[in-house]
């Protein structure tokens, strides 16, 4: 992958990484003829929202990073840090699974042990593919498996999605997760796939420096292996094409943002794909950042379902209105 990055985007591959494109941003607001930005970033976005804070603090009139990215976490400990938040995610599933009669993880057992179960799975259809009755040729391994229950827990409307499918899944057939893996890759009808996963690996690479030793990758996946057994190691080694990218990456940046007005930072307690520590990081780092959390589950908060998030959010886009930094809706 890295090769043919060089081979076909050599000219634009040192120019992809997210303070360009906080630039480019800024660029639309001059154009729409807007003396200062309005803003709502989630995930990603909220590493793009904080860079334009950082190099036009002056020109922000309101931002709000939800499912916030810590810029100061180094790139493995990030990854790392990730696999904890799935973690965290999947035993919320589990707890919930685990009450119903039909939980495919075992009705009334533990999470520990419902973890157990699904590392099980994974290991056998490695070693021995599930079928797949999509008929798409796709091979239900144990990655594409680990990859469908990823996607299934950045929202908790998918939960019964992923029940089901881990039901089938335990009976041998692996299509259920594997229409969920598609769903987490982009994956279209005919068997193209989005640009999703090739920019995110150009922007990753790029934007924070990477360890090129193999054995500081085989340390980092072990250590995740043990802090996050399900999904430690897989996410450390998906990073692993940014150790030979071919181009330098951008010195770990320090985001502070002086001079902004106030920007609302918004975390998830649960949230798998950007843990809230990482919304607490960034608030602190911010010099203007205020911290509202949401004692719920899936990936950002704004319009998933608490009425609290979304007064707070919009009581500061629309009037300039910040609540308590520290403030944890319960519902």
């Amino acid at each position: 992958r890295s090769a043919d990055c060089q081979a076909n985007s050599a000219d634009l591959l040192p120019y992809v990484g997210t303070q360009n494109a906080a630039r480019d941003m800024d660029v639309l607001r001059a154009a729409l003829g807007e003396s200062k930005l309005t803003y709502l970033g989630k995930s990603y976005g909220t590493y793009l929202g904080a860079w334009y804070a950082q190099l036009f603090p002056r020109r922000v009139r309101a931002l709000v990073l939800d499912g916030a990215v810590d810029p100061d976490t180094p790139s493995l400990q990030a990854d790392t840090v990730q696999a904890e938040g799935f973690q965290v995610a999947f035993g919320a599933f589990a707890s919930w699974c685990l009450a119903s009669a039909d939980c495919p993880l075992g009705h009334g057992g533990t999470v520990p042990a419902a973890e157990a179960k699904l590392q099980a799975l994974i290991i056998q259809a490695n070693a021995a593919p599930l079928r797949n009755q999509l008929g798409d040729g796709q091979v239900a391994d144990g990655a594409m498996l680990l990859n469908g229950v990823a996607d299934a827990l950045y929202s908790r409307s998918y939960w019964p999605i992923l029940e089901n499918a881990l039901a089938d899944a335990f009976s041998g057939n692996g299509a259920g997760l594997v229409e969920l893996a598609n769903d987490l890759y982009e994956r279209n009808p005919n068997g193209t796939y989005s640009t999703l996963a090739n920019a995110v690996t150009a922007i990753d690479c790029l934007d924070k420096p990477w360890p090129r030793p193999l054995a500081t990758w085989q340390a980092a996946a072990s250590a995740a292996a043990k802090d996050a057994p399900l999904f430690g190691a897989a996410i450390v080694w998906g990073s692993l094409s940014c150790a030979y990218w071919p181009v330098p990456a951008y010195p770990l940046p320090q985001i502070r943002a002086a001079g902004a007005p106030p920007v609302l930072v918004v975390g998830t307690l649960r949230d798998p794909a950007t843990p809230y520590r990482w919304a607490q990081a960034l608030a602190r780092d911010l010099s203007s950042g205020v911290l509202l959390g949401w004692n719920g589950v899936g990936h950002t908060a704004y319009g998933e379902g608490s009425a609290c998030v979304d007064t707070a959010v919009n009581d500061y886009l629309f009037s300039l209105t910040v609540p308590k930094s520290g403030t944890v809706c319960r519902q």
